[in-house]
């Protein structure tokens, strides 16, 4: 049966594969695709992001899509961005909760070494709204990859918490006649993504990425997923 409880899993930073189930629902990290590539925004640069993909659980849950629009500009030697995010899970359940979830975040990124174009630094925070409740979400990040003018393949790791500040009931009734709630943990979770970037031209790369997240709450609970996502950068 699917289970309403996995858009709080899928949240906005990823779409994953679970290997499990339960009626304990997770909080979940403020960011869906998060397609941020390799090398930051060069200085006095600004690029805007358009950013969507879909996915779902593995062995058995609901399917999801959504999207993400984010500004980004070139500070120095340090990219500061913005950007919302809306996730709207798809699936059949006997729960009467909301399917759709919203988020906003900034962040900022950078290179780990000055003149190293190849490796790179991010941290962000988060939050948002959705049945579950209120959240906030902070992370860090690390990616490596070979930046290029043709393809630019990277590898990140990003680790975040999910902490409720309002948490609301929720259902999560499999069945009719099996009536379940639940609330949402403090979650904590990484983000495995494997990208590669294509500068199209100076003004215009088209991104696209795998991600894979795995999430425990402080009970245990834990879901893992995957999915797939794209974006189109465009420098303004």
């Amino acid at each position: 049966m699917r289970r309403l409880h996995t858009i709080v899993c899928l949240a906005l930073g990823s779409l994953l594969a679970a290997t499990g189930c339960s009626s304990q629902i997770l909080s979940p990290p403020a960011r869906f695709q998060a397609l941020d590539g390799l090398d930051p925004a060069a200085p006095d640069t600004t690029w805007l992001d358009f950013e969507g993909g879909g996915g779902g659980q593995v062995v058995w849950g609901p399917s999801a899509h959504g999207g993400s629009l984010r500004v980004r500009h070139g500070v120095a030697d340090t990219e500061w961005s913005g950007e919302a995010s809306i996730v709207q899970l798809d699936g059949n359940s006997a729960s009467t909760a909301s399917r759709l979830l919203g988020a906003l975040r900034g962040g900022a990124r950078g290179r780990i070494v000055d003149d190293f174009r190849h490796a790179s630094w991010g941290a962000g925070l988060g939050g948002g709204a959705y049945a579950g409740g209120i959240y906030v979400s902070p992370e860090v990040s690390i990616a490596i990859g070979y930046d290029n003018a043709y393809l630019v393949p990277y590898l990140s790791l990003t680790g975040f918490m999910s902490l409720p500040i309002v948490a609301r009931t929720v259902d999560t009734t499999d069945e009719a006649d099996t009536p379940r709630e639940d609330s949402p943990l403090a979650t904590f979770g990484l983000r495995f993504q494997l990208g590669l970037e294509v500068p199209m031209t100076d003004f215009a790369t088209l991104s696209l990425g795998v991600n894979v997240v795995p999430l425990v709450d402080v009970e245990g609970t834990s879901e893992v997923w995957a999915g797939l996502g794209g974006a189109l950068k465009l420098r303004l």
